[in-house]
C-alpha cells in the first residue's frame, strides 16, 4: 500500500524518540569500561551505537518538513515556527531549575542570593539539563531558517549534492585522528547540523539506494571504533558517538531512508506511532526527569540484569513520560507550554 509521507515522519520521530531514552538508559554502562565484564559493556556499546541517529534524525525531519517550496517565511509564520520552541523551552527550563533546587541539590536552598543568583543565570544560559544543548542548537538553526529555505529552492539536484559533499568532509575531519591531516580551509560555513537540515531537504526530493546498508555500516563503525579507541585510551573514548561524524550521518540517513521506503499496514500501530511523535517533545523535555526517579525506585539498566533491566527501564520511562505529556496537554491553555 502507498504510504501518507507523514506516517513514516511520524514513524522516525518516534523511533528516534525512544532511541534518545535508550542512550540515556544505558549511558552508565560505558563509562565503566575496564569494571565491568566485557560482555555487559558490549551490550551497551552496541545499544548506544545503534541508537546515535536519534539527534541528527530530528534535525532532518526540521529539514524534510520547513524547507519544501510550499513554506512560508514571512514573519508571521516564522515567528509562530519560533514560539512554538521558545515557549516550551521556558518553560521546562524553569521546571528543572525548580527541579534541580529542590530535588537533586537540596542544598542550594541554604545558599545566599550572591551565590544562587549567578547558579541559576548558568542554568539559563547553558541548560537547566544536560538534554538541553539540543534546543539551543536547534534554535540557532530554526533561525536561520528562512536563508536557507530560500537558497535550497533556487539549487538543484547537483547544487545541493555538491553542498553535501563539502559537508561530509567536514565529517571525515571530525574523524578521531584525521583532523591532522587535512588541510586547514575554513569549512564552517558548511559544518555543523546545519548539513542535517540540507540532508533531511534532499532525501525527501531525492531516494536513496541501499538504506539498509548505510545504517549498517555506520552502526559497525561506531561501535567498532569505540572499542578501539577505548582500548587504546585505556578508558572508554566518546568520540566516535559524536552526532557530526560520518558513522553517525551515514545511520541517520540509512534510518530515514528504511522508514521512507517501508509500507504500514496496521492502523492501530500507525494510530499508537502517531500519538507518540505528537508527543515527543514533550517526552524529550521530561524523561530525564522521569529516569531519576524510576532509577530512585532501582529501576536502571542493572534491574534484574541488563537483559531485562535496559528495556524495562527504556518502555517504563516512555510509557510513563508519554502518559505525563498526554495528561499535561489535557489541561487547559497548557499545550503551547508542553511541547
Amino acid at each position: 500500500m502507498e504510504k501518507p509521507k507523514i506516517i513514516f515522519l511520524d514513524y522516525i520521530r518516534a523511533l528516534a524518540t525512544l532511541a534518545v531514552i535508550l542512550i540515556h538508559v544505558v549511558g552508565g554502562i560505558l563509562p565503566r569500561f575496564w569494571e565491568i565484564a566485557p560482555g555487559d559493556w558490549w551490550i551497551g556499546n552496541v545499544l548506544d551505537s545503534a541508537s546515535r541517529f536519534c539527534v541528527p534524525v530530528f534535525v532532518m525531519l526540521s529539514g524534510a518538513l520547513l524547507l519544501g517550496p510550499n513554506q512560508s517565511y514571512a514573519w508571521p509564520q516564522h515567528k509562530k515556527r519560533l514560539t512554538r520552541i521558545c515557549i516550551p523551552f521556558c518553560f521546562w527550563t524553569l521546571v528543572y531549575i525548580l527541579f534541580n533546587v529542590f530535588v537533586k541539590y537540596p542544598s542550594m536552598q541554604q545558599k545566599s542570593w550572591n551565590t544562587l543568583v549567578p547558579w541559576i543565570w548558568h542554568q539559563i544560559a547553558f541548560g537547566a539539563s544536560f538534554h538541553f544543548w539540543y534546543l539551543y542548537m536547534i534554535l540557532g538553526l530554526y533561525l536561520f531558517l528562512p536563508w536557507i529555505h530560500a537558497a535550497m529552492n533556487q539549487m538543484k539536484k547537483r547544487d545541493i549534492e555538491v553542498f553535501l559533499g563539502i559537508w561530509c568532509l567536514t565529517l571525515i575531519a571530525n574523524w578521531p585522528g584525521l583532523a591532522n591531516y587535512f588541510p586547514h580551509i575554513e569549512f564552517m560555513y558548511f559544518s555543523g547540523y546545519l548539513g542535517y537540515l540540507v540532508l533531511g531537504h534532499y532525501v525527501m526530493l531525492y531516494t536513496l539506494r541501499g538504506p539498509g546498508w548505510w545504517y549498517l555500516i555506520g552502526c559497525g563503525l561506531t561501535m567498532v571504533g569505540t572499542y578501539f579507541l577505548s582500548e587504546a585510551k585505556g578508558a572508554f573514548d566518546i568520540r566516535m558517538y559524536g552526532n557530526l561524524t560520518l558513522p553517525v550521518a551515514m545511520m541517520a540517513l540509512g534510518i530515514f531512508g528504511i522508514f521512507q521506503k517501508a509500507t504500514f499496514s496496521y492502523l492501530w500501530l500507525n494510530k499508537f506511532v502517531s500519538w507518540i511523535s505528537q508527543l515527543s517533545f514533550g517526552i524529550y523535555f521530561i524523561h530525564v526527569i522521569v529516569l531519576y526517579y524510576l532509577s530512585r525506585a532501582q529501576v536502571n539498566y542493572a534491574f534484574h540484569g541488563l537483559e531485562i533491566g535496559i528495556p524495562a527501564t527504556t518502555m517504563a520511562c516512555l510509557a510513563v513520560s508519554s502518559i505525563l505529556i498526554f495528561l499535561l496537554k489535557k489541561i487547559p491553555g497548557a499545550d503551547r507550554f508542553i511541547g
